[in-house]
């Protein structure tokens, strides 16, 4: 977790101003950093939040509190960021 990040679903994070967000494959900044924790593009969409926090447990950290809710691959808000947790996205074209 203390490298660069890889790329999931042709996206990968990145941090800019303590907020996260997604570049594609170019380097071109896609999804901006809007976001207190991202997380990875699965199925086309991310779980992302606000409000949260990084709690620090070793060398590793869990992210905790704060309002989540789920983005797709352009950034369009899929789930509203207002739920106190979302585990998985299983949405249903």
């Amino acid at each position: 977790d203390n490298g660069p990040d890889y790329f999931s679903e042709k996206f990968a994070r990145f941090v800019e101003n303590n907020k996260m967000g997604f570049f594609d494959e170019s380097c071109r900044k896609r999804i901006p950093a809007n976001f207190d924790f991202v997380n990875p593009f699965e199925n086309g969409t991310s779980i992302v939040c606000n409000g949260c926090s990084k709690e620090y447990m070793g060398e590793h950290y869990r992210i905790v509190g704060g309002k989540y809710g789920v983005i797709d691959t352009k950034g369009k808000v899929l789930v509203p960021v207002e739920f106190d947790s979302i585990d998985s996205v299983n949405l249903q074209k």
